[in-house]
C-alpha cells in the first residue's frame, strides 16, 4: 500500500538529484562514490530490517522491543507462538494484550483458547465466556469455549457453543472430526462420539466422521450401532482399506 504512492517521490529524488548535481557542478568522480556509499548503506539497513520479517515471532518480538505498551504486538506475538504450537509461551503475551487493551474481545478469546490447550480449563471457560459476552459474533470465542467445555465433560454446552460458532463463521467439518480424534486419544470416548455426530450433522459427506464414529462406538463395544456408520464410511470412500478393514472387523465381531 506504500509502493505506488512512493513512485512519485522516487522519481522526484532521482531526477532532482540529477538536476542538483548539474547545478552544483559536482564532478562524476565525486557523484558515483557518493551514490555507492548511499546504496550500500541502504542495502545494509535493509538486510538487518528484513531479518525481523523472517516470521511472525521475529517480527512481533522486534515490535515489542522497540515500543512500549503495544497491545496489538503482544496479541500478534501470542498468536504467532500459538500457531507454532507453543501454547504455554503464548499465554503471557495474550495476558499482556488483555491488560493493555481490556475491551478487545480477541485477546480474551485467544487467551481462553491457549489456556484450554495447556489444560487450564476453568480459566479457559472464564475467558471464553468473557470474550463471548464482549462480542457475540466472535466465532473463535465460541470455538475456544467449546474446546474447554467438552474437556470438562459439559458436552451439551460444548455442542451448543460449536453450533453457534458454525452459524457465525462456517468451518470445515474436518475441524470437528480432528477434535473428536484428539478426545478419543485422550480416552474421552463419549465426548468424541458427540463431536463425531456433530461433524456428520454439519457434513453428511464426511467419510472420516462416519469412520471415526463407528470406531469410537466399537471401543464402547456397541458393535451393532457402529456397523451402519462404518458401512457409510466405506460407501463414501471405497478406496480406503483402513475403513474396509474396520468394517470387516466389526462384522466378524457381530457374528461371535
Amino acid at each position: 500500500y506504500t509502493y505506488v504512492p512512493l513512485i512519485g517521490v522516487f522519481v522526484l529524488a532521482a531526477w532532482g538529484f540529477h538536476d542538483l548535481s548539474c547545478r552544483w557542478r559536482l564532478s562524476r568522480n565525486l557523484v558515483i562514490p557518493l551514490l555507492i556509499l548511499l546504496l550500500s548503506s541502504l542495502f545494509v539497513t535493509t538486510w538487518f530490517q528484513v531479518g525481523h520479517w523472517r516470521n511472525g515471532v521475529e517480527l512481533f518480538s522486534h515490535a515489542l522491543a522497540v515500543t512500549k505498551n503495544n497491545g496489538l504486538a503482544n496479541l500478534n506475538l501470542g498468536k504467532a507462538l500459538y500457531d507454532e504450537g507453543r501454547f504455554k509461551e503464548a499465554i503471557p503475551f495474550f495476558q499482556e494484550a488483555v491488560r493493555i487493551i481490556p475491551n478487545n474481545s480477541m485477546g480474551y478469546s485467544n487467551l481462553g483458547i491457549a489456556l484450554g490447550k495447556v489444560g487450564k480449563l476453568e480459566e479457559a471457560i472464564e475467558y471464553g465466556r468473557r470474550a463471548q459476552e464482549m462480542n457475540p459474533n466472535d466465532a473463535g470465542a465460541y470455538l475456544g469455549l467449546g474446546y474447554a467445555l467438552i474437556r470438562q465433560g459439559m458436552v451439551k454446552e460444548a455442542i451448543d457453543a460449536y453450533r453457534r460458532a458454525f452459524q457465525i463463521e462456517p468451518v470445515p467439518s474436518s475441524a470437528f472430526t480432528n477434535l473428536g480424534v484428539e478426545l478419543a486419544q485422550e480416552g474421552k470416548v463419549a465426548e468424541s462420539i458427540a463431536i463425531f455426530r456433530e461433524a456428520i450433522r454439519m457434513n453428511g459427506g464426511d467419510a472420516y466422521a462416519y469412520y471415526n464414529l463407528g470406531y469410537a462406538l466399537l471401543l464402547q463395544e456397541k458393535t451393532q450401532e457402529a456397523i451402519p456408520f462404518l458401512r457409510q464410511a466405506v460407501r463414501l470412500n471405497p478406496g480406503d482399506p483402513k475403513m474396509s478393514n474396520k468394517l470387516n472387523e466389526a462384522l466378524r465381531m457381530k457374528e461371535k
